[in-house]
């Protein structure tokens, strides 16, 4: 009974240690902390190994959103059967956002709207923001941009009243986004550069490339090219962080602008870099923009052989992602009635 005991104890310590470092560790650490983990008799049952699993999946979300689903289902399983409230919303909240990730938003939209009433039933003002943070994204999702706003807005209140940098910082680009899209582009430079200035405070960094990527794409919208191409570089040049959705969009933008400067080589070039970028995490929208450019580049280039092969592609993407539209604004308007 003592050796029992003493297991379990080790265990406990083991993975308190694993979740007070988890954050500031690399994907590859912290899967060799899992390997490890799992290994252990009775890991199952510790609220550690939940905070794990979690951290994990925050780390995959945007270079690799199947394993950031797989890992925060994972970490939800585990929970439920510990009833663990907070690893149990956690985890709810990194599917919502994964799931944003993918394009599935009403997946995303229902697994988020239990977020939040768990949130609010347990009263986790962190997590009860960031569940109204994915609410409005998928709203913006859906282009609905005033819901959007208000829901950012009710977020970054929340998140302002218990001082959550994070969260403060991802909602004041999330601000700047929808505004950039409804073509308020002095709002939207003015939201995405408070988030920059604010994200170094964080110690995450991944707000300053989203936030360099949506003011490149500002910049285009304004026809300031020179802007534009700075501003991208810098998210392809960011030492402090970088992932595969990011360096995806930075490359579409940068061939965006290059096609409309007739630069048609540079233009082929980046849009592949893009596209294959988009490819590899299973980003449908991403792959598509990529291949629309992609295609208009090759055949402004003369090489109307591949031009006409990636117009094929990017025809395969835009009807699968309109099918999966159909249903999804099908399920979104049941949910929205309900």
């Amino acid at each position: 009974m003592q050796k029992t005991t003493l297991v379990r104890d080790i265990i406990t310590i083991f993975c308190f240690f694993i979740a007070v470092i988890a954050k500031a560790q690399s994907v590859s650490v912290l899967v060799g902390q899992w390997n490890t983990v799992k290994q252990q008799a009775g890991y199952q049952t510790q609220r550690q190994t939940v905070d794990l699993l979690n951290s994990l999946s925050t780390k995959y979300i945007y270079n690799n959103p199947d394993s950031g689903l797989y890992y925060a289902k994972l970490a939800m399983v585990f929970a439920k059967k510990q009833q663990y409230a907070v690893g149990r919303v956690r985890a709810m909240n990194n599917i919502g956002k994964g799931y944003y990730v993918r394009g599935s938003y009403d997946s995303s939209l229902i697994i988020s709207d239990s977020a939040l009433k768990l949130s609010e039933t347990i009263h986790d003002s962190l997590e009860m923001g960031i569940a109204e943070c994915n609410i409005g994204l998928v709203y913006l999702g859906h282009q609905e941009f005033d819901k959007a706003i208000k829901q950012f807005t009710k977020a970054l209140a929340i998140e302002t009243s218990i001082n959550d940098s994070l969260q403060m910082t991802k909602n004041l680009f999330d601000l700047g986004l929808c505004f950039d899209e409804t073509g308020n582009y002095a709002k939207a430079v003015d939201f995405l550069t408070k988030a920059i200035s604010t994200d170094p405070s964080t110690e995450d960094h991944h707000i300053t490339a989203m936030a360099y990527n949506r003011l490149g794409k500002t910049a285009f919208d304004e026809k300031n090219f020179v802007k534009g191409i700075e501003y991208y570089e810098k998210v392809l040049n960011y030492r402090l962080y970088s992932d595969t959705w990011e360096t995806a969009f930075a490359c579409q933008g940068l061939a965006e602008i290059y096609y409309a400067l007739g630069q048609h080589e540079k233009a082929v070039a980046y849009a592949q870099k893009g596209f294959e970028a988009a490819k590899s995490m299973h980003a449908k929208w991403d792959a598509e923009q990529a291949l629309a450019i992609l295609a208009k580049s090759q055949a402004a280039a003369g090489d109307f052989k591949n031009a006409y092969q990636y117009q094929v592609l990017d025809q395969l993407y835009k009807d699968s992602i309109n099918d999966e539209a159909k249903q999804q604004v099908e399920s979104y308007f049941k949910l929205q009635s309900k």
